[in-house]
């Protein structure tokens, strides 16, 4: 309620540019790198073809790239929505666009900055694209 009234509606949609921007490119990443573990894991899987379990574990692999491209867009969603939370409050905003808070990130802690939440993003989606991929 507190961002809807320091806000308005379009308060409710703060940080949600960067993940959609990349969502289309994370979805061909996701797909090919199943794809390619796919090949690799039945080249040497003694399972049947079209194994369940096989198709686990490329998911699961699909992970690693995709939380490679994944965590510095969400690191950047994170904030955005952290300075809602802001204004929210009463504070002015710290960022004015999804853009002026990367470059704000990057001046603060350069590349490091980006990779805060890797291996939370990583442990989330390991099982997460494990099951998407299984079922």
């Amino acid at each position: 309620r507190s961002i809807l009234r320091a806000e308005g509606v379009v308060g409710l949609w703060r940080g949600v540019g960067p993940p959609l921007m990349v969502a289309v490119p994370q979805f061909a990443l996701v797909f090919g790198s199943h794809e390619a573990a796919r090949a690799l894991i039945s080249r040497h899987s003694t399972r049947p073809p079209g194994d369940g379990r096989d198709a686990a574990l490329a998911g699961a692999l699909v992970a690693v790239p995709t939380t490679f491209v994944y965590t510095p867009v969400d690191r950047v969603k994170l904030a955005m929505q952290s300075d809602g939370r802001r204004v929210a409050s009463g504070l002015p905003p710290l960022y004015s666009s999804a853009s002026q808070c990367a470059r704000q990130l990057w001046r603060s802690g350069g590349a490091a900055s980006f990779s805060r939440g890797f291996f939370a993003t990583l442990a989330r989606d390991v099982p997460g694209w494990a099951s998407y991929f299984y079922v």
